[in-house]
């Protein structure tokens, strides 16, 4: 029995980074309208009780809202000309990173400009937005994660702008590529400085939306050079694969790396036969999804089958005409 199937080319691109400068006032930083250091007006909150989330936070990393208790809100208003609020993904007291958490902010009010954001918990019972001092805010673009800013306001002088302090900002990623050695997916990236880095998450999608992890590597922790990573996923699945990197801190926040593109294209074979009460299925291409059922329609194996062979245990079902599903087609298989 053969199948065929379709291999996949690249669509990769190697994109510089800067990171900013933190030594003046940022003028596209939005102004403060409310500031409350409370857990009231819960209900307020973009993405709870159907309060909407910013349209162009939607789909991204940013838009989940923390299930922990809220420990505060703002509303700031956004700049002549700027019409998309950005995510905030850090905060600020002086220079020390507080482990508050940061929900979605909502849309813009056509009227006032205003755009609402909640603070909660992190889990441990602590995470309170401060109520006196210098507190900074990195704002970044949710459809960029390599666009963000610094913003600081004093909170001892009625929420006014000032200079931001030298804080510690996100990862710096100096470049991130797919290629496609040997049939498999071979991301690499690299860094130009880090502080306080833990680890990296690769992840992987099919349609750019819905995210799953494959793999983690270490990261260095400290440094000012240049550091290499890679990682290989063996198992590039037919038609569009999309990978990120997700970069976690030792204090849990996260910085995301742009998204980058394998596609399939071309041609492979699945051929599959059974054998002292197991099925072999060889592969000669990425992996891809089979399905086996019964005659009945009954699922008896639903596996996401590499290249190479894989067998599958089949001793325990009953002889008779089964039936191998692709996403290409079925295949009619005896099992005697």
């Amino acid at each position: 029995m053969t199948a065929y199937l379709k291999l996949c080319t690249l669509s990769a691109f190697i994109l510089l980074v800067n990171y900013i400068a933190v030594a003046q006032i940022n003028t596209s930083c939005p102004s403060f309208t409310l500031r409350n250091n409370s857990n009231g007006g819960a209900n307020s909150c973009p993405g709870v009780s159907g309060n909407p989330i910013a349209p162009n936070v939607i789909g991204t990393p940013y838009a989940t809202v923390p299930s922990t208790a809220k420990t505060g809100n703002i509303r700031v208003a956004l700049p002549s000309g700027v019409s998309n609020p950005y995510v905030i993904t850090k905060v600020y007291q002086g220079t020390t990173l507080l482990t508050v958490l940061v929900g979605p902010p909502g849309p813009k009010d056509a009227t006032t400009s205003e755009v609402a954001y909640c603070f909660y918990d992190n889990g441990t019972g602590s995470g309170n937005l401060p109520s006196s001092g210098t507190v900074t805010f990195l704002f970044r673009n949710p459809q960029n994660p390599n666009d963000y800013f610094l913003c600081s306001y004093d909170f001892s002088n009625g929420n006014v702008q000032v200079t931001p302090p030298a804080v510690v900002l996100p990862v710096k990623f100096l470049s991130f590529a797919a290629t496609i050695v040997r049939q498999k997916v071979q991301l690499q990236w690299q860094t130009s400085m880090e502080i306080n880095t833990s680890h990296f998450i690769i992840e992987q999608s099919t349609d750019g939306n819905a995210w799953n992890a494959i793999g983690s590597v270490p990261a260095a922790g400290f440094s000012s050079t240049v550091q290499a990573y890679s990682y290989t996923d063996p198992a590039g699945r037919t038609g569009e694969n999309f990978y990120r990197i997700r970069e976690v801190d030792l204090d849990g926040s996260i910085t995301y790396s742009e998204v980058r593109r394998v596609f399939c294209t071309g041609t492979r074979t699945i051929s599959a036969s059974t054998q002292a009460g197991s099925l072999v299925i060889s592969n000669t291409g990425f992996a891809t999804e089979v399905q086996v059922v019964s005659a009945t329609g009954q699922v008896m194996v639903r596996q996401l089958i590499t290249p190479g062979q894989t067998m599958i245990n089949i001793a325990t079902w009953n002889k008779g005409i089964y039936f191998l599903k692709t996403r290409e087609g079925v295949t009619r298989l005896a099992v005697l």
